[in-house]
């Protein structure tokens, strides 16, 4: 018989950076630490080799030691930052899963997207001057050097960055539910404004249209027969 791994909540402190109910127990565990774990890995080299932590925080200094990860208490390696004043560690696996997002291991894009709308409004409030961004921006922390931050605001914009599946989600629709675009967003073909039944217009004409057109979906319509015209051959 084998028995599934048991994981470990995430490192207390971290957990309450984040808003209530993020993340759910199953999606703890794609990134948080097993309870126990056979064997060993080389962590000293998986440290220093991760690509992760320079696409995150560009500028920094590996300081070649091993401590404690801030997000789930793994080894993880210590480095120094422009945009923080002490030093940081965090395990290459949680800068792997920050830079990605957690996968989507459901059917649909449900939970993913409802996730995702919290951390991107967070998000926006704690790093983008609660404007809207767009997802490409969520490869690099952001932050004045001029302004360091504290570590504890790192490890909050790593875990809502977890919070985020990259590549899938219909962002237009999270930046409007998250109150990030209550004009519409401009796009390349116009600008997308949202109509009061939900669906995503891409003028504001077509908004009105929908918003006059709303009651007369909730109408039901008999189906005016069309006659038949019959052919009489001679």
């Amino acid at each position: 018989m084998v028995t599934e791994p048991t994981f470990r909540p995430l490192n207390p402190d971290a957990a309450d950076l984040v808003p209530d109910g993020l993340f759910e127990a199953s999606e703890l565990a794609r990134f948080a630490r097993p309870a126990h774990k056979s064997g060993a890995e080389p962590t000293a080299l998986l440290e220093r080799l991760t690509t992760h932590r320079g696409t995150l925080v560009p500028g920094h200094t590996y300081l070649d030691t091993i401590g404690t990860c801030r997000i789930c208490e793994r080894p993880g390696g210590g480095f120094r930052a422009p945009l923080c004043a002490q030093t940081l560690t965090y395990c290459h696996r949680c800068l792997a899963v920050a830079v990605d997002g957690l996968p989507n291991m459901a059917a649909t894009l449900t939970r993913a997207t409802a996730r995702a709308t919290v951390a991107v409004r967070a998000l926006a409030d704690d790093e983008f001057g609660g404007a809207a961004f767009v997802e490409s921006q969520l490869s690099t922390i952001h932050a004045d050097p001029q302004l360091p931050v504290l570590p504890a605001d790192i490890d909050r914009r790593l875990l809502l960055r977890i919070a985020i599946t990259r590549g899938q989600l219909p962002w237009t629709h999270i930046l409007i539910d998250a109150g990030l675009a209550d004009n519409g967003v401009r796009l390349s073909r116009g600008t997308v404004l949202k109509a009061a039944d939900g669906h995503l217009c891409l003028s504001l004409q077509e908004k009105s249209g929908r918003r006059l057109l709303r009651p007369l979906r909730h109408r039901s319509h008999a189906r005016t027969p069309v006659p038949v015209r019959q052919t009489v051959e001679p």
